[in-house]
């Protein structure tokens, strides 16, 4: 969770393995960056301080060292589903969809969650996949998806793709969220190409 909402190597190197989490370790961190001319995190995802007027490392580090009180309830026991724990996630304030997704994307390759029975058909969308998915089902970006219909047109794609892969020798089949992901790039893509918007 940590390295997903910093995203950024050399600051996290910084801050050293965060467990147990030290409030001091992402503010000392965003010190030094800055004292370098550097960044502390990542731009490609969007972090919000959840409308608090507070620099982002003192937000973060509030957000980790709350969530690090409940860490024996978020750790992923005893769940069947990538589903469930994903729900699980963002149920937690300050962990939306996408970034529930993107901590599973990790955490799916390690048990328990690596014998989840949808390991292979889980995905959570973001704006990109979204429109992603849309440009590929309904030829336009702007299409107003309910998350089942989403769901079943990404497993439904995901399987004639996988149909295709399995032909190429060396290429693994694509889980859910590696489909997401193309779909994601897929709109970037397009986006770049058809000159909408400025993508980053």
């Amino acid at each position: 969770l940590v390295a997903r909402y910093v995203n950024k190597p050399d600051t996290l190197k910084l801050i050293g393995y965060p467990v147990p989490w030290r409030n001091m370790a992402l503010i000392e961190a965003d010190r030094i960056q800055k004292s370098k001319g550097r960044s502390t995190f990542n731009a490609a995802y969007i972090i919000s301080t959840g409308g608090q007027t507070i620099p982002k490392a003192q937000y973060l580090s509030n957000f980790f060292a709350g969530l690090w009180q409940y860490n024996r309830t978020l750790r992923p026991k005893g769940f069947d589903l990538l589903l469930d724990y994903h729900n699980e996630l963002v149920a937690q304030p300050g962990i939306g969809h996408f970034m529930s997704a993107q901590i599973i994307a990790d955490l799916k390759y390690v048990e328990p969650l690596k014998s989840a029975k949808d390991w292979r058909t889980f995905a959570a969308p973001g704006p990109g996949s979204r429109r992603g998915l849309a440009r590929v089902v309904h030829d336009t970006a702007k299409y107003n998806w309910n998350i089942e219909e989403w769901r079943g047109a990404l497993e439904y794609l995901r399987k004639r793709i996988n149909s295709q892969i399995k032909f190429m020798q060396g290429m693994e089949q694509l889980c859910g969220q590696n489909m997401q992901n193309s779909l994601c790039e897929w709109d970037k893509y397009e986006r770049c190409r058809l000159g909408e918007g400025r993508p980053k």
